[in-house]
């Protein structure tokens, strides 16, 4: 029995339904800065920052996620892309207050110590970051500048970034390796 081609009514075009996932991604991405462009920034809600739970921070955390993505996006394409350098350090300044494991917010399971120190150099703003162990183990404390006697990488606040969330391995030289 040969194969029939389904009904019309079932087929789509690849330009189609192209047109239809760009359309419906514009149409979200207006509603989402019409929410928060009508938000009072100082009003409080959930995030997953123990930090800071108002509209501010989801508003910050978005401008850093559309960035990464495009990154993303872009380097899907094969095009090389670089974060703004002032969304790249303000989302490491947000990586570091938020996403490790600190006295405030430990990790648990806890983590392995550090067991030294580690500083973070931006060769494109001037920013710096020196890592090392805090009081309780597994937990980690940051500041501002370069610590005497930290080993240092220096690289551009984008790739910093992207480093830090394991998108870029600077000692393979490859770039998210994810995909």
């Amino acid at each position: 029995m040969p194969l029939s081609a389904p009904p019309e009514e079932t087929r789509r075009s690849a330009r189609t339904e192209r047109e239809r996932l760009i359309a419906t991604c514009r149409a979200n991405a207006d509603r989402l800065v019409s929410v928060l462009s009508a938000a009072n920034s100082a009003d409080p809600v959930y995030t997953w920052a123990p930090g800071q739970q108002d509209i501010a921070f989801i508003i910050r955390h978005q401008v850093q996620e559309a960035a990464v993505h495009h990154w993303d996006v872009a380097h899907a394409a094969g095009s090389d892309m670089t974060i703004a350098a002032a969304v790249a350090n303000d989302a490491i300044e947000e990586f570091r207050t938020f996403s490790v494991s600190s006295e405030a917010d430990p990790a648990e399971p806890g983590r392995p110590a550090l067991s030294g120190q580690l500083a973070l150099r931006s060769t494109d703003t001037g920013a710096s970051w020196t890592i090392r162990d805090d009081t309780s183990p597994g937990t980690i404390t940051y500041e501002r500048g370069v610590g005497r006697g930290a080993p240092e990488i220096a690289a551009t606040s984008s790739d910093l970034l992207l480093w830090l969330y394991q998108w870029l391995d600077f000692f393979t030289d490859q770039r998210h390796p994810i995909l």
